[in-house]
């Protein structure tokens, strides 16, 4: 949803020919949601739902980025960053990171549980700067 991406993530899924015929879902923290259960795991689920029946999709991308707001609004990663004697002093986005590492493999299991023959890609952007101009994208 962040539209610090926007640009930069359409470059590298034109690179990696992920944007042909392809339908683009966007909801802030979409793993979080997938994750936690509830009414955002409906909407998003819904939405694959969608996809799978009318266009017959055979893939997912989940692609989460670093300083994200949906997952800043609801954990304090610095806080949790200065308990750890053994964090560095950007040690936050490590944590942040790994939080939303865990969703994304939760959210790629119930997807791919739900949806027989979908096989769901998880892609990490990591913010070079603060406006999105330069993003390092890598699978995971």
């Amino acid at each position: 949803m962040d539209f610090r991406l926007r640009c930069e993530m359409w470059k590298w899924m034109d690179a990696q020919k992920y944007t042909h015929d392809c339908d683009v879902v966007s909801l802030a923290g979409a793993s979080k949601g997938i994750a936690d259960g509830g009414e955002a795991e409906h909407v998003i689920l819904q939405q694959i739902d969608v996809a799978y029946k009318l266009h017959e999709v055979r893939y997912v991308i989940l692609l989460h980025h670093s300083d994200c707001g949906a997952y800043h609004a609801s954990y304090d990663f610095k806080a949790e960053a200065e308990k750890d004697e053994s964090a560095q002093a950007d040690g936050w986005a490590d944590k942040e990171k790994e939080k939303q590492l865990e969703d994304m493999k939760k959210a790629k299991q119930i997807i791919e549980d739900r949806y027989l023959g979908i096989e769901v890609v998880l892609v990490w952007g990591q913010l070079k700067d603060e406006g999105g101009e330069e993003i390092e994208f890598s699978t995971i």
